[in-house]
């Protein structure tokens, strides 16, 4: 599902959401030397796929969230079918050019909230709007459903 078009200024929040999508079967994920303007995070649920930077491999899968700062070149590469969850967005920080790439996030109750809680909502267009799945991308979690804390 896109959103904002490359380009657009991030506005109060800091961050643009270009794109956030959830294939349930991600079966060819081969791009080599990919470039991306904007900032990619990927989350698969099932291990199988990977992105490479030069010769570092590193696998995705349900342990971690995988985030490729703006301005990188990097494959995609993996075969099997695999569920696969992804934002593109721009925010107003860049990444430290000493930053080894990509950046790896261990999987927590917060994130492993978000990668549950996504996925229904491409499957059931009742169930989340449009509307949800950008709030959801780009809000906070302490802000969400009430919490100001």
């Amino acid at each position: 599902m896109e959103f904002e078009p490359p380009g657009v200024a991030p506005g109060e929040t800091g961050i643009v959401l270009h794109e956030a999508g959830y294939w349930p079967n991600n079966r060819w994920w081969n791009f080599p030397a990919h470039y991306s303007p904007f900032w990619r995070i990927y989350y698969d649920y099932a291990r199988g796929h990977a992105v490479r930077f030069g010769d570092q491999k590193t696998p995705l899968g349900p342990d971690r969230l995988v985030v490729i700062p703006n301005h990188q070149r990097f494959d995609s590469v993996g075969d099997p079918p695999v569920p696969s969850l992804w934002l593109h967005f721009t925010c107003r920080r860049n990444a430290d050019p000493h930053q080894p790439m990509p950046i790896v996030v261990p999987l927590n109750g917060t994130l492993a909230a978000f990668v549950r809680d996504f996925p229904p909502g491409f499957s059931n267009r009742f169930y989340f709007t449009r509307v949800f799945k950008r709030h959801t991308g780009t809000t906070p979690a302490r802000y969400r459903k009430g919490r100001h804390a």
